[in-house]
């Protein structure tokens, strides 16, 4: 599925997401620097009476919501074995994961161990992005 957005359309990806959370709890998120990673993470808990900060100095922020835990990871310069492996601990923490700087190499790896996850790759399209959902 592809979808074309931009800032002010950002709900239709949000309400995307929100029916994929059915049945996937893991998203990874897939984009160049100033992609709006955290501002998607952001939009999607404010939906939730809660509100995101980008976790790029930290490894993850956790988010209490209406609607349960929200965990917001951001992989930038963390691929050590330290934080792998804390990674695929937390992952099994009951709620909703939003990992920054996901890619098809840790999708297949967390498919692999088990785990169900939707890839969004986010791209520049001019005045929006494109979100392209690959599960």
């Amino acid at each position: 599925m592809v979808v074309d957005a931009g800032v002010d359309d950002i709900q239709k990806v949000v309400e995307i997401i929100k029916t994929f959370s059915d049945r996937y709890h893991i998203f990874l998120l897939q984009a160049e620097v100033g992609m709006g990673k955290s501002f998607l993470v952001n939009c999607f808990c404010k939906n939730f009476n809660a509100s995101s900060s980008s976790p790029t100095f930290s490894f993850i922020h956790e988010y209490a919501t209406s609607r349960g835990v929200i965990y917001h990871y951001d992989l930038y310069l963390k691929n050590d074995k330290d934080s792998k492996m804390k990674l695929l601990e937390s992952l099994q923490n009951e709620g909703l994961h939003f990992i920054e700087w996901g890619d098809r190499d840790l999708f297949d790896v967390l498919r692999n161990c088990g785990f169900d996850c939707l890839l969004i790759n986010i791209s520049d399209k001019g005045e929006a992005r494109r979100y392209e959902f690959m599960y």
